[in-house]
């Protein structure tokens, strides 16, 4: 089973995150719904859609199977309903946090604030993680109006991890390709299926969310600026090598998996005709997989 390629929707959200305003659901049958989603998600996350059948879903959830087909006639519908609520939560915790960052009394530095939203994004996937990785491997296999709308609602949290960034870079806010552009990198860097699937400490996940902040900054500094530096700090190499300046049709394409590979062990040489001019010494295996 491979991540699905989804593609994002083409045009920006023209509104922000909030909690839908719709009636709390009063359906005696919300429990039982609520259990077959979490088994779902779990069998999802593992196998994706194909290997998942509505009786091995009524057998996890300890529901008679004739009673599941009633509330759900289809494994799709499991997955749909699993992943709205889903996207309908993570939005919204990683809305508290943006607001949290701008409330009176809140470190005001653009990059304090970046790395407050990348860390209530990091606590909401790792609480949903099974259901997260459901969403980055299954969402694919929804039709097409369900699957725009959940994309749809993701891109709000990409587009407001750019909005911060361009505090951070102010050159950013003046330059669409590079703004544009953007938005894949923060998806690559976020829509990582196995980041948020080991358990973590509140230490660690600090420390990973100031991380993932200063690489996105690198990134917007690098994307408006059109020179990409390996840096020593980011990707875990020795900090006394110098970086390297390499240019944009050099490394643009392959930056995050060069840092991706070195958060996985690898040791990476960097050579140029020949000649190694930079390495990267890898982090070492954090429990990925």
């Amino acid at each position: 089973m491979s991540i699905s390629t989804f593609a994002l929707p083409d045009r920006p959200s023209a509104d922000r995150w909030s909690p839908p305003s719709v009636a709390v659901r009063r359906d005696p049958s919300a429990e039982r719904r609520g259990e077959i989603c979490r088994v779902g998600a779990k069998l999802f996350a593992a196998e994706g859609v194909d290997a998942v059948t509505l009786g091995r879903l009524a057998t996890g959830s300890g529901i008679n199977p004739t009673a599941l087909a009633r509330l759900y006639p289809s494994v799709e519908a499991v997955l749909g309903d699993l992943l709205d609520d889903f996207t309908i939560n993570l939005n919204a915790e990683v809305g508290a946090a943006h607001d949290a960052a701008h409330e009176p009394g809140a470190d005001k530095a653009p990059q304090r604030r970046l790395e407050a939203v990348v860390a209530g994004f990091i606590e909401a996937a790792t609480r949903h993680a099974d259901a997260y990785r459901a969403f980055l491997f299954c969402v694919h296999r929804l039709a097409e109006a369900p699957r725009h709308s959940l994309l749809l609602r993701y891109q709000i949290i990409l587009e407001t991890f750019r909005d911060l960034l361009a505090a951070a870079v102010p050159a950013l806010a003046d330059d669409r390709v590079a703004s544009e552009t953007l938005l894949r990198t923060i998806r690559t860097l976020l829509s990582d299926p196995w980041r948020w699937h080991s358990p973590q400490g509140p230490q660690e996940r600090h420390a990973e969310a100031r991380r993932i902040a200063a690489l996105l900054i690198a990134t917007a500094i690098a994307e408006t600026t059109g020179v990409w530096a390996v840096l020593g700090a980011t990707a875990g190499s020795h900090p006394n090598r110098t970086s390297l300046s390499l240019g944009v049709r050099s490394v643009r394409g392959r930056f995050c998996e060069i840092v991706k590979a070195a958060e996985a062990g690898t040791d990476i040489s960097l050579t140029r005709r020949g000649r190694q001019v930079a390495s990267i010494v890898g982090c070492g295996n954090r429990g990925i997989g």
